[in-house]
């Protein structure tokens, strides 16, 4: 199954998710992306803790664990290549970002602005692009390197953005 599940290693602290009474959306202008945010939830799968992204569809999901937009730290976002059939699903184009691309996330009619900074391929249990050292940012997580043997993909296209001051 190609799906975002991936096992806990670490301790992460749960803050409260400060999703409002309006839809909040995350676009990329530049791909023509634009898709509503869910919180994907961790839960217990043959005693591992992961985030479960079935549920995601269409839609990109908020890993629970990570800080809430604009609450400091790294803000993870996780959405889906493809879908089981084969067919694209949101992240498909994710791989066409380039550096200085803008991603727009829209709250309560607010709109925070990230500039990608970086884009990199990790191996797919690879957790070090989750983890809080410090610094506010927004990272982007999906499926990359389908192996067609294994069915599997083997890594994880990482998209890295800061925050634009305004």
């Amino acid at each position: 199954m190609k799906t975002l599940m991936v096992v806990l290693f670490l301790v992460l602290t749960v803050l409260p998710v400060q999703a409002g009474s309006d839809e909040v959306v995350l676009e990329i202008p530049s791909l023509k992306i634009r898709a509503s945010l869910t919180v994907v939830n961790i839960e217990m799968q043959n005693g591992a803790a992961v985030w479960n992204t079935e549920q995601l569809g269409m839609k990109v999901g908020h890993l629970q664990g990570t800080p809430w937009i604009g609450q400091g730290g790294n803000t993870v976002i996780g959405g889906h290549y493809d879908f089981p059939d084969g067919s694209p699903s949101v992240f498909y184009r994710l791989n066409r970002i380039h550096l200085g691309d803008e991603i727009l996330i829209r709250q309560d009619n607010i709109e925070t602005l990230y500039l990608v900074t970086e884009k990199k391929v990790v191996a797919y249990d690879d957790l070090s692009v989750v983890s809080q050292d410090g610094a506010e940012r927004l990272t982007l997580l999906t499926c990359s390197g389908y192996d067609a043997n294994s069915g599997q993909f083997m890594n994880r296209l990482v998209i890295i953005a800061t925050p634009v001051a305004g």
